[in-house]
């Protein structure tokens, strides 16, 4: 069912980016093996947006679009800081993109956003 699925996916989502957090709130950090974790972690959001959208698509959600521009705003903003660590190795990017903001802002999405596509969804199985 695909909002087993979903719900699956939010919570090794929740998990990662808690663990993500952790690790970044405790240097000295193994530069190469954080920069894996972001990457593993920006390629699950992507997963997972991707299948939020095709199920969206699917059942005709009638806030597909807008959903959908969410997931990239959110994707972008993930990359754009990946790429800015990467380029400038500067803690205070790392920390406030993928240790302040991150928690925060999956949660948000999760309890708004999501929560109406899940509504949405429960009706169509």
């Amino acid at each position: 069912m695909s909002l087993d699925r979903i719900h699956e996916q939010h919570q090794q989502l929740e998990l990662l980016s808690r663990q993500l957090c952790q690790r970044i709130n405790r240097p000295p950090f193994d530069y190469e093996s954080l920069d894996s974790a972001i990457l593993e972690l920006i390629h699950l959001y992507r997963r997972h947006f991707i299948y939020e959208e095709v199920q969206m698509a699917k059942s005709a959600y009638p806030d597909y679009q807008q959903h959908k521009k969410l997931h990239g705003q959110f994707l972008s903003r993930l990359q754009t800081a990946f790429q800015q660590w990467q380029e400038t190795r500067e803690y205070r990017v790392l920390k406030h993109v993928f240790s302040d903001s991150l928690i925060m802002d999956l949660e948000a999405h999760l309890s708004d956003s999501d929560q109406h596509l899940i509504d949405h969804l429960s009706t169509q199985d």
